[in-house]
């Protein structure tokens, strides 16, 4: 199915689903508002835990802790998360236990999980899960201790980079090492200049690699920022962030900036932009605080905030969005988290689109898993709609009523009657750019009303995603 990308919302209040019938004639049923739904229950409650999406769509939870009641228990059983069912199934447990580890999707759909730590020491053996085999075979030994606050991310041609972390002999790690998934070999490259942990690191728009923030070796809490050159392996200095962060979340935008945004030193709630251009910073403020909160890119291109926490009430319920398109923070008006989420989450989008949330530290330790399901409906982008006419239609409990559908400024689209029946079916031509745009239905009355969308493919030129 051809057409623009649409984000329906704020249907009439008494509006609980919207159907999507394409071209094809397949459909999608999703809510009329953002929200949050209960699903199956983790086996085993657990924080600063591994979750990976797998290439069939379920999702991995590997190891973990339970940091409750004056000290560690760590956990090496691993479960299964399946869309369909909305279950877990617990699977082979890995060979070493260990909490706040590294997990990478490999190209040929194994996962890769790496250092963390244990009761007393940094784990340095890695483990390879095959899911066709259920087995997990140990791999490349690190070349240094980096322990549960490391970061990495898999490199365009299939490698694995890690960086930073602590350990408790030497303190703040600069070690900086390269997985090769043929060779299964770990490679030592160039420290970084600065010891850190609970940073982030980005991959930019260049293929340089950023790491900004964290608790560092030059003074604690740190704004300083580095780049790798992954063709020269150097790493280099750059201007420093405007506030220290730690357990910061970052992203590359389309762009090319770079944005960081909440951190635990930073409770008033602020986010930083990098330009790689002009090597400046500059901030911005998001609706709350987000401290250590969990960040998920949606299918949409938008960012996702969840829980974390504030300086006025602790642990947070909030959710909000940021629009690259816009460039500004949205609030999810009436949607909040079911249980505030604090350290130790993890939030994984579905191959459906949702987000699936779960345990982390809910004093105690939860077991709890949630859905966000948005409310956006993405088609691929091919200009406008003046060719193809979108067919809205919906059903009310009420006959001979008034319905409007109204573009995301307010201006009238097409107005109809709903029949006898308390059917409606209208089609008509709208002259969008290229991008997200929201389309509001708008029905009189009390009562169900299901809505429905149906675009039809487009043979004008432009770009297709």
């Amino acid at each position: 199915m051809y057409g623009v990308c649409y984000s329906f919302d704020n249907f009439a209040k008494e509006a609980t689903t919207m159907t999507l019938i394409s071209s094809e004639g397949t459909e999608t049923r999703i809510p009329a508002t953002s929200s949050w739904s209960l699903t199956g229950s983790l086996n085993q409650a657990r924080q600063d835990f591994s979750a990976t999406l797998l290439q069939d769509g379920k999702v991995l939870v590997a190891a973990g802790a339970d940091h409750e009641f004056g000290g560690s228990i760590i956990y090496n059983s691993v479960e299964i998360y399946d869309p369909e069912t909305a279950r877990w199934t617990q699977v082979a447990d890995m060979n070493t236990g260990r909490y706040g580890a590294q997990a990478i999707l490999l190209t040929d759909g194994t996962v890769l999980v790496t250092a963390g730590a244990g009761h007393t020491h940094g784990i340095d053996v890695s483990e390879i899960y095959d899911p066709k085999t259920d087995a997990w075979t140990n791999t490349g030994v690190l070349n240094a201790q980096h322990g549960a606050t490391c970061a990495s991310i898999s490199l365009p041609d299939g490698r694995v980079l890690l960086a930073g972390g602590y350990d408790v002999a030497i303190g703040f790690v600069k070690a900086v090492e390269i997985y090769d998934p043929k060779s299964r070999v770990w490679e030592r490259i160039a420290d970084m200049n600065v010891g850190r942990n609970t940073f982030s690191m980005t991959l930019m728009g260049d293929g340089k690699v950023l790491v900004a923030g964290g608790n560092s070796d030059a003074g604690g809490k740190t704004n300083s920022v580095e780049e790798l050159d992954l063709e020269t392996g150097v790493w280099t200095p750059i201007a420093p962030m405007l506030h220290a962060r730690v357990r910061c979340s970052a992203f590359l935008l389309p762009s090319g900036h770079i944005m960081v945004a909440g951190g635990i030193t930073n409770l008033e709630g602020t986010a930083e932009f990098y330009n790689p251009e002009t090597g400046s910073w500059r901030v911005m403020s998001m609706q709350t605080g987000h401290a250590a909160t969990t960040a998920t890119r949606m299918k949409d291109g938008k960012i996702l905030f969840i829980g974390g926490a504030n300086d006025v009430i602790g642990p947070t319920r909030e959710v909000e969005l940021f629009d690259p398109e816009t460039g500004e923070f949205e609030p999810i008006e009436e949607t909040h988290v079911l249980y505030p989420r604090g350290l130790g989450v993890s939030a994984t989008q579905l191959q459906t689109g949702e987000i699936l949330v779960a345990g982390g530290q809910l004093e105690p330790v939860t077991d709890k898993a949630m859905l966000f399901t948005p409310f956006f409906i993405r088609t691929p982008k091919n200009g406008s709609t003046t060719g193809p006419r979108p067919i809205y239609s919906g059903l009310s409990l009420f006959a001979h009523t008034p319905v409007a559908v109204i573009d995301q400024y307010g201006e009238l689209i097409v107005a109809t009657v709903t029949d006898a029946q308390g059917q409606w079916s209208v089609s008509s031509a709208i002259d969008l750019q290229e991008g997200s745009h929201r389309i509001q239905a708008v029905i009189s009355g009390k009562g169900t009303m299901t809505v429905g969308f149906e675009a039809y493919g487009s043979t004008e030129t432009g770009s297709k995603n």
